[in-house]
Parts: C-alpha cells; structure tokens; sequence
C-alpha cells in the first residue's frame, strides 16, 4: 500500500494573525511604541520649555571680572542692564556688551552666559599714558590719545600733553600718545610733558629741563629704543626724530 506523504505550508504572518491572540499582541505592541515615542517627545518639550521659556536657567547672578582702576563693579552692573530672570539662551549678549563699551574708561569687553543662571562681563580698562588739563579739569588719555577719566589732581608718573587748539589738536593728541605708549615706565616718569604743536612736531620735555627732539610718532619703537643710551650722554637736547641719526648737544 503506497501511503500519502503529507507536506506542510509555511505559515506566514497573515495566518498568525488570525491564530487567537496574534492581533492583539500586535496591536498591543504598538501602542506600546507609540507610548514610548510619545514620552520621548513630552521629555523634549519640557526641557525645551525649560532652556528657553522658563526661569528655571534665567539671570540670576552677574560677574564682572577684570582688574578695574576707575570703574566699579556697580557701576558696571548698571550700565550693562542685564534683564533679570531672562532664560540666557534668549540673552542678547551684543547689546549689552555695547553698553558697557559704551563706559569711555572700557577698553575691550566680552559677555557671556554661564549655565545655569550667571551673566560673565569680562572688561579691560584703558590704560593711561598721558593727561591733558582743560578748565581745571585733569583728563587721562590712554594710547589713542582718548580723553576717558577725570581725576582730581595730576598723576604721579605721567606727563602732561600739550596739544595746540585747532582743526588738528586731535591728531596731534594721538601723536603725541603713541609717543608716550612707546616709552618705558623707566622713561616715562622722568617726562614733565610732552608738547605736540603738529603731529610731526613732538618734543619731549623731562623734569630736569632736558628736550628731546621725538619728530613724528614714526618709529616711536625705534626712538624709544636707542633714548634710553642717549640720554647717558651729556647735554640739554636730544634728537631722535631720525632714529638712525640721533645727536645730543
């Protein structure tokens, strides 16, 4: 008797779905997915919420850092008018760095955020050279020859420039300081002023009566350089206008 061999079919997933209890766990399977995706994103938005919306990483606390000389920090704070309890992501830091550059004693200054709720104001001074006296005011003047700090009394160490009023008295200040910036503080304390009439015309005058012939501020390194050798030698005038080229007499 020649039996019948019986072959089986492959069951695919049509036929495991309608087995009892197959399209359930299917259906229970996604829902569990989007469940998961669901918590994911509500995970999302509230920590976005929170970084741009809430207070929760808002101003809470400003440092203002830097050595500072003329200004105080208060001074700085308030000038700077950062918005309390705003989220620093949405912190206009450009604006307020602009108001403190505002301030004429802030030579540079950089803001930033530090999470999670401290405004960083980091300044650097301006730093004087020089100072020029106008209707019993004394004003310090730093390399570019910027007028950006009244002072009650001359200071000790610095020359006094005097400029000539004119259509040229500023070119001549920031002749004459660039001169000034190119001096040692050895050299500089020893100056009682320095006079620039032109900005090619810059003289020198030291506390013990001694002129130096400076010229233009031109090589101002250069000058700086070789005044200091110059100035062992005996005589009342020294000329470095040509820093190649010097004399005493």
């Amino acid at each position: 008797m020649t039996g019948v061999r019986l072959r089986s079919r492959p069951v695919d997933q049509r036929d495991r779905d309608w087995r009892p209890g197959g399209r359930q766990r299917r259906w229970a399977s996604g829902w569990r997915i989007w469940i998961v995706l669901g918590a994911v994103v509500a995970v999302l938005a509230a920590a976005l919420w929170a970084v741009v919306w809430s207070p929760l990483f808002g101003v809470r606390h400003i440092s203002v850092r830097g050595a500072l000389h003329y200004l105080t920090r208060a001074e700085v704070e308030r000038v700077a008018q950062v918005p309390a309890g705003r989220p620093l992501v949405r912190l206009d830091t450009g604006a307020i760095a602009h108001r403190v550059e505002s301030l004429p004693e802030v030579a540079t200054v950089n803001v930033a955020a530090a999470f999670p709720s401290t405004v960083v104001i980091t300044l650097t001074e301006r730093v004087a050279v020089g100072y020029v006296t106008s209707g019993g005011e004394v004003h310090l003047v730093d390399r570019t020859g910027r007028q950006f700090h009244t002072v009650a009394s001359a200071p000790r160490g610095l020359p006094q420039f005097q400029v000539a009023d004119g259509p040229r008295a500023q070119a001549s200040a920031a002749a004459a300081a660039t001169a000034a910036s190119a001096l040692p503080g050895s050299l500089l304390s020893l100056l009682a002023t320095i006079q620039a009439d032109d900005p090619a015309g810059i003289s020198l005058v030291l506390r013990d009566h001694r002129v130096v012939r400076w010229g233009s501020p031109d090589r101002s390194s250069d000058k700086a350089r070789v005044l200091s050798a110059l100035l062992a030698r005996p005589g009342t005038v020294f000329d470095v206008s040509d820093p190649d080229l010097v004399y005493a007499r």
